[in-house]
């Protein structure tokens, strides 16, 4: 907290929130990468969270802190939080296909005894259904193939295709 008022002062006040491009990007290292999650959280948490699209976005970042913190009850509080974000958006935009994209990301990462993966058929169905009508592809879609893909080798990799 201290570092971004000493930002806002030594640039004038000038700080620039992310902008949508580098939030899907980080959110990507994030699922990606369990180091770049606590980066991920602090920069969702400085984001007024005013969209539904920013609102997926942080609360994915509280679900992946549940896997960076060591205390259980933290843990269960993050992904809670998290979740209910997540959900939030979603009811706000159910028609929106990035909005799915977070929410099957998170589900089909998060441990089973969480009991928060029964919309992962539901949200790949959509967001293939998205990817396939769109004219333009965006952002957003190359990292849903990739993460398709990477699970795809692993899954091969383990002798589970």
């Amino acid at each position: 907290m201290i570092g971004l008022i000493l930002i806002a002062l030594l640039t004038g006040g000038d700080v620039k929130p992310a902008t949508m491009p580098e939030i899907r990007v980080s959110f990507f290292q994030a699922t990606t990468e369990i180091g770049q999650r606590e980066n991920f959280f602090e920069m969702m948490e400085s984001i007024p969270k005013a969209s539904p699209l920013v609102k997926v976005y942080y609360g994915a970042a509280q679900a992946m802190m549940a896997e960076v913190v060591f205390n259980p009850y933290t843990k269960l509080n993050h992904f809670i939080e998290g979740k209910n974000f997540i959900e939030e958006a979603i009811a706000e935009r159910p028609e929106e296909a990035e909005l799915r994209y977070v929410r099957y990301l998170i589900q089909s990462n998060a441990p089973d005894f969480l009991d928060y993966n029964k919309d992962i058929p539901d949200d790949l169905k959509f967001i293939c259904a998205a990817i396939e009508q769109a004219n333009e592809k965006e952002s957003w879609m190359f990292q849903f193939l990739e993460y398709r893909s990477l699970q795809k080798a692993k899954l091969e990799a383990n002798g589970k295709s």
